[in-house]
């Protein structure tokens, strides 16, 4: 369920902004992937609303086939390979520094779920 709700979210996404030259559709998944998971842990290790158990299948089985390293990685590559250095350094770095923005924002938002 992940990996298909990646495809069409991106692809979506892609669609939108087929012009850009940064793929946006990995970057919104992965960042919305970053937020989620913190939404999803901390209802199950701080407020209990979600079982151990099942948050290991969402985060795990979900989530992590939702979020996708190997495609941003490739897309990194390929952005060094088309010689556009600089968007190259803005989208690894930026992902990183926007991923953990988005899993902290996840983690404040959870602990304002009410039990």
């Amino acid at each position: 369920m992940g990996a298909l709700s990646r495809y069409f979210v991106s692809s979506w996404i892609t669609n939108r902004i087929a012009a850009h030259p940064l793929p946006w559709g990995t970057f919104i998944v992965n960042v919305l992937g970053c937020f989620l998971f913190g939404i999803l842990w901390i209802l199950a290790r701080e407020r209990s609303i979600i079982s151990p158990k099942s948050a290991f299948y969402i985060l795990t089985g979900f989530i992590g086939s939702f979020t996708t390293f190997s495609t941003f990685t490739f897309e990194v590559f390929l952005l060094f390979q088309q010689l556009k250095i600089h968007l190259a350094f803005l989208y690894l770095i930026g992902s990183q520094i926007i991923g953990l923005v988005a899993a902290w924002a996840g983690i404040m938002f959870g602990r304002t779920i009410p039990l």
